[in-house]
């Protein structure tokens, strides 16, 4: 069982399934019949969403408190590896062999639609909202844990490229006293953000860090920029460029961080569970800890790298400019 999940009902394949089915169709949230659900409510019972008292069919109290706390992230989550393990077990050829046809037909990056982040109407919110949930869902378990070992030292502005709804943003800002932040990210990733995180402190700007310039404005007003799980989701050319601009913008002593999970390896494949699989439709795209170094190195940084042992191993490479 993984130390740092709080939600172990969704660990197993048929855990994660028959949650996601059952929270579609609101039976969480009201008295449950076990005719509502047919053989689903075994699994329910299997692993331990469910018990039987004098009245019928119960939730549990673990799960009972869970849900009251944390209900929008179990079902982004349940539902998240629900489409991981659909992907990993009917395409697995293609993704060992051919990655532009395993994310042609992968339900995972159908969800990824950034382009329909580029927009702020309803249909672009409505098509968001669902990878922001599940990337805000990791975040609330990570940023606990990633905040305490990042150094930002005397920075007093934190730019986030990528930064999603701002939950790691929040986590350093409480790390730090005094500390300011702004989530740079895709206009609806900001409008969400901007409904579910009002903190004194914390802003919001829209744009794609990939255009050129897109982070001049920053120059002189922040003094630490940080990418964390963003990277890998972009080549490598366009995430070099995006260091370079992060770079350039920073005054002498400022920080750049880099935060990403290390290259998937055998010890991670060796847990056996739904998280293990979520991970696994992004392996291709995670980088070894010393492209980032050797980069920041080379654009006059003093690096210091971490690693923290999380669900995967996260990287930590910090540059101070010189």
């Amino acid at each position: 069982m993984r130390k740092n999940f709080p939600f172990p009902w969704i660990l197993t394949l048929q855990g994660a399934v028959a949650v996601d089915v059952a929270a579609q169709r609101g039976l969480f949230d009201a008295p449950i019949q076990a005719g509502q659900l047919g053989p689903i409510h075994h699994i329910l019972m299997g692993v331990g969403v469910l018990a039987l008292d004098e009245g019928g069919l119960v939730l549990t109290p673990e799960f009972a408190s869970a849900w009251e706390r944390s209900s929008d992230d179990i079902r982004a989550m349940a539902s998240f590896f629900r489409r991981a393990a659909a992907d990993i077990a009917m395409g697995f050829e293609d993704l060992a062999s051919d990655l532009p046809a395993f994310m042609e037909k992968s339900a995972t990056f159908r969800l990824f639609r950034y382009d329909m982040a580029e927009g702020t109407t309803p249909a672009h919110l409505e098509a968001t909202a669902p990878w922001v949930n599940y990337v805000e869902a990791l975040s609330r378990i990570e940023a606990p844990l990633l905040a305490p070992e990042i150094d930002l030292g005397d920075s007093r502005h934190l730019l986030e490229i990528g930064g999603n709804t701002g939950v790691m943003a929040v986590a350093l800002m409480a790390h730090y006293d005094g500390l300011a932040a702004t989530v740079f990210d895709l206009p609806a990733v900001c409008a969400l953000g901007k409904k579910r995180r009002d903190v004194p402190g914390l802003s919001f700007v829209a744009g794609d860090a990939r255009k050129a310039n897109a982070l001049a404005p920053f120059e002189g007003n922040v003094d630490a920029v940080m990418f964390k799980s963003v990277l890998h989701d972009w080549p490598e050319e366009e995430a070099v460029a995006m260091l370079k601009q992060a770079a350039d913008l920073l005054p002498a002593g400022g920080r750049l961080t880099v935060c990403e999970r290390q290259p998937f390896g055998a010890a991670d494949a060796a847990i056996g569970d739904t998280q293990t699989l979520g991970n696994l439709v992004f392996a291709p795209f995670y980088r070894p800890s010393e492209l980032y170094s050797t980069l920041l190195s080379g654009l006059g940084f003093e690096v210091q790298k971490k690693a923290v042992a999380l669900d995967t191993e996260f990287h930590i490479v910090t540059g101070v400019k010189q």
